[in-house]
């Protein structure tokens, strides 16, 4: 079982193998702006413990613009194969999401929270 509500919290069973994708967004949710990744930069999403700082995430998952799906601008493919859960118990978890990026001008590294610390629940 996975589900992602309209607010954006996942739910799903333990061990479990699912898809879904994110889209990247550096608009509003009024007015989106799809961001494909450029060479070197990438999405990372992280699934943490409470009160656990995204460096420490117990789950990582780096995506690339390999990783891309259709023609529309910003959406990726994030994958969980049954080995990512199946070892951590059932309980309330968060997930984060964050784009790494070079600054077109300057080529400096930015970092953007794409998706901010929201609820992921993992049922036995």
């Amino acid at each position: 079982m996975f589900d992602i509500s309209r607010n954006g919290i996942i739910t799903m069973s333990r061990g479990d193998t699912w898809s879904t994708q994110i889209f990247v967004n550096l608009g509003t949710e009024l007015v989106p702006i799809g961001y494909d990744l450029k060479e070197g930069e990438y999405l990372y999403f992280g699934l943490m413990e409470p009160h656990q700082p995204f460096e420490f995430a117990l789950v990582r998952k780096r995506l690339d613009a390999s990783d891309k799906v259709g023609e529309d601008a910003g959406y990726y493919e994030i994958r969980f194969d049954s080995k990512d859960t199946v070892a951590l118990l059932p309980g309330t978890y968060y997930y984060e999401v964050k784009l790494a990026r070079i600054e077109d001008e300057t080529g400096k590294e930015l970092i953007d929270t794409i998706i901010p610390r929201t609820k992921f629940v993992i049922y036995e």
